[in-house]
């Protein structure tokens, strides 16, 4: 499946972000779902890939990009839940990035919020947007 030029640049966006938290020894081990990687993400037991996936030692990463069509969908919600839970159950630091247009920035770190909230998962969100802007949740 070809990627748009805008979901591309929010993985590029969520590998800089990612190159802050695992060291650069250790790179080798990121995964991305993109068309010419070799070898994709591996998928959750809800079966969901993300397009970036990264855990060794004790440090476990899942990214995933979404443009405005799509980061409310319910498709898109399930995907969040099947990352927290994979991250939550992790023993270790883990780390769910998102990277969403600038304009849906703020809806998502409330709905990431609730989300998490809700069913009390316990990992680190991160939401980004397509101008580089980090935000915690």
């Amino acid at each position: 499946m070809g990627e748009s030029i805008q979901h591309i640049k929010m993985i590029h966006n969520i590998m800089h972000i990612v190159s802050e938290i695992v060291p650069e020894k250790f790179r080798g081990f990121i995964l991305l779902d993109i068309s010419e990687s070799q070898e994709k993400p591996p998928k959750t037991a809800e079966g969901y890939r993300p397009d970036l996936y990264y855990c060794h030692n004790d440090i476990m990463v899942i990214g995933e990009a979404k443009t405005s069509f799509d980061f409310e969908r319910k498709h898109s919600k399930q995907q969040y839940l099947s990352y927290m839970k994979a991250c939550s159950m992790f023993e270790g630091t883990a780390y769910l990035i998102i990277a969403v247009p600038w304009t849906e920035c703020r809806s998502a770190k409330n709905m990431l919020r609730r989300m998490k909230s809700n069913n009390e998962f316990d990992l680190n969100i991160k939401v980004i947007d397509d101008v580089g802007q980090v935000g915690l949740v």
